[in-house]
């Protein structure tokens, strides 16, 4: 398995993997997708609301909204959890920045994302809570958008080891290279987990 023509630009990183097979490739995809832990807003109430927006789609919104993952939290039962808060009024649109979140190291990725238009004599204020998940649970948890591309040519079709173009957009703060290799850990280390079990009798 090679990786080849690595190009990185504008959140979005390119390469060519050559010698592999749809397995492979599928599990760096699906690995980037949905195995990185990665911090959303999950529970949001609010004391006020006079928008014309439905709570769910402002929570929605919100819940969208990217933000950084420090390294200090990890995925265990007992993971770290932060709260944040937005109160807005008046004429206006709404921005992510204007959410105050309790952990400072915890920042959002794009400051000036819309989250409502606001008409005169309209309010809101809410708070919510962060917390670590996986893209496989919800798609908040998401950090990146990964595709690829095969062959169509005959000897594609007759070779089942054939290369795949990826294209990796970062949602998140960290860089699509920096994904890439987490997810490659990830991989590795399921990998052994599932040796273990089988060398143990335990699978």
């Amino acid at each position: 398995m090679k990786i080849k023509n690595i190009k990185e630009k504008d959140g979005k990183l390119k390469f060519k993997l050559e010698d592999s097979n749809p397995a492979t490739a599928n599990a760096i995809r699906r690995t980037l997708q949905r195995e990185i832990p990665t911090l959303a807003v999950t529970k949001v109430s609010f004391f006020q609301n006079t928008s014309t927006m439905f709570d769910e789609y402002i929570a929605h919104r919100i819940g969208m909204t990217p933000l950084s993952t420090p390294e200090d939290y990890e995925l265990t039962e007992s993971a770290p959890s932060t709260m944040m808060s937005m109160t807005a009024k008046d004429p206006g649109i709404v921005h992510a920045e204007e959410m105050e979140i309790e952990d400072p190291k915890v920042k959002i990725v794009n400051p000036k994302t819309p989250i409502i238009k606001l008409g005169k004599n309209q309010e809101i204020k809410l708070e919510g809570t962060i917390e670590l998940g996986l893209g496989k649970d919800h798609a908040r948890h998401k950090p990146c958008l990964a595709t690829y591309k095969t062959k169509t040519d005959k000897k594609a079709e007759e070779d089942p080891e054939t290369e795949f173009n990826f294209t990796i957009e970062s949602y998140v703060e960290k860089e699509p290279i920096e994904l890439l290799k987490q997810s490659l850990e990830i991989i590795k280390e399921k990998s052994n987990e599932f040796k273990e079990k089988i060398e143990s009798g335990d699978a």
